[in-house]
């Protein structure tokens, strides 16, 4: 009996963690994080995936607490974290499918937006980044024609961005960041609630995800087709966004300082 009770045990354990990997599974990636995180090349990994997860940053939270971080100082808005392929059925999306390097001479003519909307803050270049999310999560979207090329991965992930004009439509309704030096009686926070409501209503569908002390609005996501069309994410993807991303009852939308 006790057996059989160590083994439920161990089962329900691996399930939850399994699960915190799956949702948050790309949540290990930060900006500028090089290509070595893909340790093991596994081409087994690449197996059916639903929907892409596409992770927008504020950059106004992503450097808050970092040593040797920086904005340039033409990013305005959210910038682009990574476009992840995405499983219905566990959750878990495939990464680190192929060895496929990034060839830098192959997106050359995307460089412009790919610096703009694309960045990275930390110290490893932009090529870096880019790399790393390519090896990652690009190489294990290799089946679908708006993904199937390094060009094409980045060229239709930057469209789609263009497209969505997030900062614009939050700002219509208000919801703008502020400085956390803002001479007013207090500064102005956010229900999560009411930026995803505002999402909603402008059919973007975003999930608001915040910074690991729940303070900051760190990140948006959106659940993508394979058309890359923004759909509403269902209700388990919501919820592990939610739950491995927490936030406080108010939240800050800081300005971005550079």
């Amino acid at each position: 009996m006790k057996f059989i009770i160590i083994v439920a045990f161990t089962l329900i354990l691996l399930q939850l963690l399994l699960s915190i990997q799956i949702i948050n599974a790309s949540n290990s990636d930060s900006n500028g994080v090089t290509s070595s995180s893909c340790k093991k090349i596994n081409q087994a990994n690449e197996k059916y995936f639903d929907y892409y997860l596409l992770s927008m940053t504020w950059p106004g939270s992503f450097c808050v607490g970092k040593s040797n971080c920086s904005i340039p100082p033409f990013v305005k808005g959210f910038t682009i974290h990574g476009l992840w392929p995405n499983s219905d059925k566990n959750s878990l999306g495939p990464t680190c499918c192929y060895n496929e390097k990034l060839n830098i001479n192959e997106i050359k003519p995307l460089l412009p937006q790919l610096q703009k909307l694309w960045p990275s803050f930390s110290q490893n270049t932009n090529e870096q980044f880019w790399e790393h999310e390519w090896l990652k999560h690009g190489t294990c979207s290799l089946k679908n024609l708006k993904t199937n090329t390094q060009f094409n991965y980045f060229q239709n992930t930057l469209q789609l961005v263009e497209k969505l004009k997030i900062f614009e439509k939050l700002k219509k309704y208000g919801i703008v960041p502020t400085s956390s030096n803002s001479k007013q009686n207090s500064v102005i926070t956010y229900k999560r609630d009411w930026i995803e409501s505002v999402l909603d209503l402008v059919d973007l569908y975003g999930i608001v995800a915040c910074s690991k002390d729940g303070k900051y609005l760190s990140e948006l996501r959106f659940c993508v087709d394979k058309e890359l069309r923004v759909v509403e994410c269902s209700e388990s993807v919501i919820e592990g966004i939610h739950e491995h991303n927490k936030c406080n009852d108010s939240i800050y939308f800081p300005e971005i300082e550079y």
